[in-house]
């Protein structure tokens, strides 16, 4: 997929394993990327949504063995019985 109109997605950029790199989302008068960051593995290890149009506001995700952090404070972590919050 490269585009989905109905989301508003105007254009998916790809790397060489085939996973999304950069995501433009135009929602009314604001423009958004996603971007993602993959290791050699191709898992996720970062993902990043800015507003383009209202520089300074973002979100920084990241995603470190099994470790959720966003915009550097732990959201949640795995357990034995789950996940802890």
């Amino acid at each position: 997929m490269t585009k989905d109109e109905n989301k508003q997605i105007k254009g998916i950029t790809y790397n060489h394993l085939n996973l999304p790199v950069k995501i433009p989302i135009k929602q009314g008068t604001q423009n958004w990327t996603i971007s993602y960051l993959y290791n050699a593995l191709g898992q996720k290890i970062q993902k990043t949504v800015a507003n383009v149009t209202q520089v300074g506001q973002t979100e920084r995700t990241l995603y470190l063995d099994g470790f959720q952090y966003v915009d550097d404070v732990l959201q949640f972590f795995p357990h034995p019985e789950g996940y802890v919050r």
